[in-house]
């Protein structure tokens, strides 16, 4: 099982690279989907998005796509980036609806993981139906795995601990 994500790289559904590193400082959680349980991840991130307990929680979603076979990489890629586009315009609708001010930083991420390098330690495969959530301290170190869409409340709860102490 992963126990921490510092320093590893990864890729944005735009190509960019970047590392869990940018994250240091502030808990946040990684959400692990693949085809069998995209409806699972998109109402984790929509339940937290959408509370006012965790409207300013670091959200990641990592997509499973090892061993898609390169006719679908671009496709994958494609559906990934405007599924992104869709939550992130969410989350800036539902900030203004609560009059809260905009982000100056990315809250919402996208890693495309091509070799497994997360899904792996983290336990997560091409075959799991259930969404994966880890919740991640502000150091980086994974502090629990919580598994299935029914897990915003303890995310909240997990979270309202962290930005209070």
């Amino acid at each position: 099982m992963i126990t921490s994500l510092r320093r590893i790289l990864t890729s944005e559904v735009d190509g960019s690279q970047w590392s869990f590193d940018v994250l240091d400082g502030r808990p946040y959680v990684v959400v692990f989907g693949n085809m069998k349980c995209a409806e699972d991840v998109t109402q984790i991130i929509a339940a937290l998005q959408s509370a006012p307990e965790t409207v300013d929680l670091d959200i990641v979603q990592v997509a499973h796509v090892s061993g898609l076979p390169k006719p679908l990489q671009k496709l994958a890629t494609r559906s990934l980036r405007k599924a992104k586009e869709k939550q992130v315009a969410e989350r800036a609708a539902l900030r203004a609806r609560l009059g809260l001010a905009a982000e100056d930083g990315e809250k919402l991420r996208f890693a495309l993981d091509w070799t497994a390098q997360l899904t792996e330690p983290a336990e997560f495969t091409h075959h799991q139906k259930e969404a994966v959530t880890l919740l991640v301290d502000a150091d980086g170190t994974v502090a629990s795995r919580l598994e299935g869409p029914e897990v915003g409340a303890r995310v909240r709860a997990w979270y309202a601990s962290h930005v209070s102490a």
